[in-house]
């Protein structure tokens, strides 16, 4: 009898600890995909900070030194495509891991060239630094196998919160390492910097890959199911109509993270560590208002939204193109930040109204190609600033006159029969039926 009552009380010891376990590995979770969304987001921002300090380095022309501040986009935008698709196939943390430790190499290699140069001039520098920025660039794709890592763990009750915290923390990483890469370039000098970032950047990886293990039973994906689903969604016009939204909201975001540390160095004379600091303000009011403003709009009439936010980004920019005072500049920009947000917040709340039995494909679609727009701006701004001498201001330019070409098409693609919060905006009994449907709808909503 003493036996099987102690045989009882481990088994029962034995429940209440797995039960435990079970509760706290989502939290867990959580912390290592926010910790590994974050180190490869920030990859975004590996040369903007420091480009006007590139440029002098290697002698670049300023289309050449925006070009290079945008490469990380490149990379990022198109593997962001893929990489949903890998992750269901062989699990997102395999993705993940090849991405950061790509990163890493990319980071390493950077270190490299920076240690030679000053002993070794390279004649082909600049390509080789394009080629680093591509490789570091591949980590801005974390988000969307992490996304997926996230809601294969978190309580159904509690995915919408959940991957609100991990979208909302990552993406503050272009506002850090902004702020943070100069302050030390310029305690440690420049190779000292990225070592610290390569550190960083370590820490990070084993910490996720400590924190996150793959969903247990995760099942593989097929990748002509995979295939197939991007087809679907690439016949739908909401999605490029919505893609072109992006291009300017979330691509434009990006654009300008790389774009105005070389503004407020050239146009005001800031120091790196101070045009960091302005950096920063801007990307954090921009993922701010992309929680917190979405958040509040959710319950507006969506095309209202859409004229309100685009409108008011197109306006903005044109008084940050004619503006010759420090005040107005940034109280500018932080209308355009604030805009940009908003925005994108928007697209994927219609992109979840719209397209409910697709999100997840049209998600990578939107958020991958929408997000190269953070490679392609900062060239054509920098070509339309030496169209004009040594103002920089005029190529904002082209921010507002995308903003109201894409309006008619974003405005197409939200329609006019949906209205209401994106969680709930499909209320059929068909979808009813689905809570996987009505997850993927709320992971839509926080998709960065």
């Amino acid at each position: 009898m003493t036996g099987t009552l102690s045989q009882i009380e481990e088994a029962r010891k034995g429940r209440v600890k797995t039960s435990t376990e079970e509760r706290s590995r989502p939290i867990g979770v959580l912390i290592g995909t926010t910790l590994g969304f974050f180190a490869g987001f920030a990859g975004v921002n590996v040369f903007g900070p420091l480009v006007p300090h590139f440029a002098d380095q290697f002698q670049l022309s300023s289309v050449a030194a925006a070009t290079l501040a945008a490469i990380p986009s490149l990379s990022g935008a198109l593997l962001r495509i893929p990489c949903g698709a890998f992750a269901e196939m062989f699990g997102p943390r395999r993705v993940i891991l090849s991405l950061l430790l790509t990163t890493a190499v990319g980071v390493a290699g950077l270190l490299a060239l920076l240690a030679l140069q000053p002993a070794r001039p390279l004649p082909n520098a600049f390509p080789l630094l394009l080629l680093l920025g591509i490789v570091v660039g591949s980590g801005i794709a974390v988000f969307s196998a992490a996304a997926g890592q996230v809601s294969a763990w978190s309580p159904p009750d509690q995915r919408g919160r959940m991957l609100a915290i991990f979208a909302g923390l990552g993406n503050t990483a272009p506002a850090v390492s902004a702020l943070l890469l100069p302050l030390a370039a310029s305690a440690v000098g420049l190779v000292g910097g990225y070592a610290l970032w390569l550190a960083a950047l370590g820490i990070l990886t084993a910490c996720y890959a400590a924190l996150a293990p793959d969903a247990p039973r995760h099942p593989a994906g097929r990748p002509w199911t995979a295939r197939a689903t991007l087809i679907a969604a690439a016949r739908r016009f909401e999605v490029w109509g919505l893609t072109a939204g992006y291009f300017v909201s979330f691509g434009g975001y990006l654009g300008l993270v790389a774009w105005l540390p070389s503004y407020w160095h050239h146009t005001y004379g800031f120091s790196l560590r101070e045009a960091g600091v302005l950096t920063a303000v801007f990307s954090l009011t921009a993922a701010g208002a992309r929680a917190i403003g979405g958040a509040a709009t959710a319950r507006v009439p969506v095309r209202l939204v859409v004229v309100s936010t685009y409108g008011v980004l197109a306006a903005a920019v044109v008084v940050l193109a004619r503006t010759t005072t420090v005040s107005t500049t940034v109280g500018s920009l932080l209308v355009v930040a604030a805009a940009m947000g908003v925005a994108s917040a928007t697209v994927f709340r219609i992109l979840a109204e719209r397209l409910p039995h697709m999100v997840a494909a049209a998600s990578g679609v939107v958020s991958g190609l929408g997000a190269l727009g953070g490679f392609v701006l900062p060239p054509l701004m920098a070509e339309i600033a030496d169209l004009n001498g040594t103002e920089y201001a005029p190529g904002f330019l082209p921010v507002a006159g995308l903003a109201l070409l894409v309006l008619p098409a974003v405005l197409l693609a939200a329609g006019g029969r949906r209205r209401g919060h994106c969680v709930e905006a499909d209320s059929s009994p068909a979808s009813s039926r689905h809570s996987a449907a009505r997850a993927a709808r709320r992971s839509a909503c926080v998709g960065s």
